[in-house]
């Protein structure tokens, strides 16, 4: 038996349309209509975290097997803005990475310069990379937070062998890289 569609029917219909329709229309319109206001203030931390490539090839100009070059650099976790010394508020983690072209054999050696209280926060290793041989890389470098410190270091570049003449048409480029990430303080 089919049912006829009747004037009744019709309107019933639609009336149980317009109902459904107003319900998911008026449930979904509900989430978006509230409106939550407030207001506070936050504050993050001073980061003074950079990485540093320097081209220290000219500075190497003239070496030989018997004149080594030494290279005094510093690492520092604080910044001097218009007479105001800022203070990094992050620990940080760093590492120290010579890179060449390979052209020259060159040897690199790391070390401390003057005394410090802390000798646990330099650079513990500083050996060729095992992935890379033209890169030497220098782990374990670490500023504190809150606390301006300075990390002096000497690199000490030297000619690895004596076949001097094979190599005065070779250039080679030498960059030192410091990089420094942020850590969770001890």
């Amino acid at each position: 038996m089919k049912k006829h569609l009747t004037k009744a029917r019709i309107i019933s219909y639609g009336c149980y349309f317009l109902l459904a329709c107003t319900l998911v229309l008026g449930a979904t319109y509900a989430r978006f209509n509230r409106e939550i206001t407030g207001s506070a203030a936050g504050k993050t931390a001073d980061v003074l975290m950079d990485v540093t490539v320097k081209d220290i090839t000219d500075q190497l100009k003239g070496i030989a097997s018997e004149n080594p070059v030494e290279i005094e650099f510093s690492v520092v976790n604080f910044k001097k803005e218009e007479g105001i010394q800022k203070i990094s508020e992050v620990a940080q983690d760093y590492t120290i990475t010579v890179e060449t072209t390979g052209n020259l054999p060159l040897n690199f050696a790391l070390s401390t310069v003057g005394s410090t209280s802390t000798p646990n926060d330099y650079i513990k290793t500083f050996q060729v990379s095992q992935s890379n041989p033209t890169q030497w890389v220098g782990t374990g470098g670490q500023l504190p937070t809150g606390k301006a410190v300075t990390h002096m270091y000497q690199l000490s570049v030297s000619w690895n062998g004596v076949d001097y003449e094979k190599y005065l048409d070779e250039i080679d480029r030498v960059l030192l890289i410091i990089e420094a990430k942020q850590v969770q303080p001890q």
